[in-house]
C-alpha cells in the first residue's frame, strides 16, 4: 500500500486535488478525533479505515448546503486498490460528526497551492500507423461509461475502473493497430505525472470497445 494517496474535492463548481501523505492525515484524524472523546460511530470508524486503506477519495464541499441534497447526508468516495469502491454518508445534522468531517478536510484543501482538474484531456490512438488526437471533456467519459458500472453484469468491472481513473486522467491511448485477443487501454493520470498505466480489455466486451471507438471517431457497424 502506497504511503500517500489521492483526494479530490469539488467546491463552487471546480475540481481540486491533492496527493496527501497518509501518515499525516492519520494524525490530523486522531488529533481531530480527540476533542470529541465521547463520538463513538460507525461513521467515525468508517472515515479512520477510508484514510488507512484508501487509493483515493472525493468530497463534494458544493452538496453540503444543496437544496437537491434531499437526505441531508454528505458522501465522502473512496476507491480501494482492489478495485473496490464505497461511500461514506455522513449524516448532515450530527454536527459532532459533522465538523470532524469539515475541519479534516478543510484542513487539507486549504493548506498550499490550490490545483486545479482541468474539465477536459487528450485522449491519442494510433490506427493504420497514423497518430490522433482530440479533446475529451471528463463528463463525456463518464456519461458514457457509467451504464455499463451499474446496469451491465459482463461490462462493470472494467467500466468502474475507466469511471475511476477519469476524474484526474491526463492522457487516454489506444493502438487500434494491435489485432490481439488482449488489447490494453492505456491512461496518465495528474497522481502519477508522466507514468503510464494500462487497462486490459479482451476482445469480448464488444460494447466497451465500440464506446471507445465512437470516443476515437471511428465508424463502428
Amino acid at each position: 500500500m502506497e504511503t500517500e494517496f489521492f483526494m479530490r474535492w469539488k467546491e463552487n463548481g471546480q475540481s481540486y486535488y491533492k496527493v496527501l501523505k497518509r501518515k499525516d492525515m492519520q494524525e490530523k484524524f486522531a488529533s481531530t478525533l480527540s476533542r470529541f472523546p465521547l463520538l463513538k460511530d460507525t461513521d467515525v470508524e468508517e472515515m479512520g479505515n477510508i484514510i488507512q486503506c484508501a487509493k483515493s477519495i472525493f468530497f463534494d464541499f458544493d452538496s453540503i448546503d444543496s437544496d437537491k441534497n434531499i437526505t441531508k447526508k454528505i458522501e465522502i468516495n473512496y476507491w480501494l486498490y482492489d478495485g473496490n469502491t464505497g461511500i461514506c454518508l455522513i449524516e448532515k445534522n450530527d454536527m459532532n460528526i459533522m465538523f470532524l468531517v469539515e475541519t479534516l478536510f478543510d484542513n487539507c484543501t486549504y493548506e498550499g497551492i490550490l490545483n486545479k482538474i482541468p474539465q477536459e484531456f487528450e485522449i491519442k490512438w494510433t490506427i493504420k500507423g497514423k497518430n490522433n488526437v482530440k479533446k475529451v471533456t471528463r463528463e463525456q467519459i463518464i456519461k458514457t461509461f457509467e451504464k455499463y458500472a451499474y446496469e451491465d453484469a459482463m461490462n462493470n468491472g472494467i467500466s468502474k475502473r475507466i469511471l475511476e481513473i477519469t476524474p484526474y486522467a491526463t492522457e487516454f491511448y489506444i493502438s487500434w493497430d494491435n489485432t490481439s485477443e488482449v488489447n490494453s487501454f492505456y491512461y496518465k493520470d495528474i497522481w502519477h505525472k508522466e507514468e503510464q498505466s494500462g487497462i486490459p480489455i479482451p476482445s469480448i466486451h464488444r460494447l466497451i470497445w465500440k464506446e471507445l471507438k465512437l470516443l476515437c471517431d471511428i465508424k463502428t457497424e
